[in-house]
């Protein structure tokens, strides 16, 4: 996050005084992809006299990097973290030595090796600290080409899980769907290749069409004997992933309630069925549709 952050910050014309790295290999990496040197330590890069201190640690280090930042602040410095969860408070130590603190989280993914302009039309989560940041938090997201917007400090926690869901977790399911095409025949790579077109149309749909419009399959069908010879095939098959099949299927049956886009009927049977801790009998009649459309 740092090292991208840092590419589209100076590609619209700021400043970087420098960069502090946890390895000598990732100082050299970020040094080659900045065009600017590393610091040794935090006191020589105290000296280059920054007006912004962007703290991207892993969540965990940032108390132990800002208690040692604290005595080197300068009043009227600004500090900010990118962590999602964690509360802007865990800057307090910077705050009491005279900085203007701030969470400022890009609701991006970033890998090692990012694309350009990856903030731009990015929502970023500004949480000011107690003496106000949020002009800061605003004109930086500004030079991202980002748009921000104003969260509260409590709920940090519950705005990360929601980003965790749309995005770590998609892959977490693209892995389990490759498990079970390898299980059909297709290799590793195969199975991702034929995958990722389903996918990257579901979120084309979500982009064109929104929620729920964008829901295709069996359970917006009211399909209820396809979705029971999942569930038998899934018991047998590859029960590891029974748990998050029937989670997410009993997810979605709330969606398609809320929408209303099924009888009562049918989503009542649908309930039921995902409630049963053992799949129902795929040549059971009952489970046959009825009323669907």
């Amino acid at each position: 996050m740092g090292v991208a952050l840092g590419v589209e910050l100076m590609a619209q014309g700021a400043e970087l005084a420098g960069h502090l790295n946890r390895t000598a290999e990732s100082r050299r990496q970020a040094a080659h992809r900045l065009g600017v040197p590393g610091a040794a330590d935090l006191h020589s890069l105290a000296n280059r006299e920054p007006v912004l201190w962007l703290l991207t640690v892993p969540d965990a280090s940032l108390p132990g990097v800002v208690d040692a930042l604290s005595p080197l602040i300068e009043p009227g410095q600004y500090v900010a973290h990118t962590s999602g969860a964690t509360s802007v408070s865990v800057l307090e130590p910077c705050a009491a030595q005279g900085a203007v603190t701030l969470a400022f989280h890009p609701l991006q993914t970033v890998t090692a090796a990012p694309a350009p302009e990856l903030f731009r039309g990015v929502s970023v989560a500004v949480t000011p600290g107690a003496a106000g940041a949020w002009e800061a938090g605003l004109r930086l997201a500004e030079l991202l080409g980002a748009r921000p917007f104003l969260l509260r400090d409590e709920d940090r926690a519950l705005y990360h899980a929601a980003g965790v869901l749309a995005s770590n977790y998609v892959v977490t399911l693209a892995w389990l769907a490759r498990q079970l095409f390898q299980r059909v025949g297709l290799p590793a790579d195969g199975a991702l290749e034929a995958l990722l077109p389903l996918t990257t149309r579901a979120v084309e749909n979500l982009r064109e069409v929104g929620i729920p419009q964008a829901l295709t399959g069996p359970l917006m069908r009211g399909d209820l004997a396809t979705v029971v010879r999942h569930l038998s095939v899934l018991e047998r098959e590859a029960p590891k992933a029974l748990p998050t099949y029937r989670a997410l299927g009993g997810a979605t049956v709330d969606l398609l309630a809320e929408h209303a886009l099924l009888p009562e009927g049918t989503l009542s049977e649908l309930k039921r069925i995902f409630a049963q801790p053992t799949p129902p009998d795929p040549s059971d009649s009952s489970t046959s549709p009825k009323g669907t459309r």
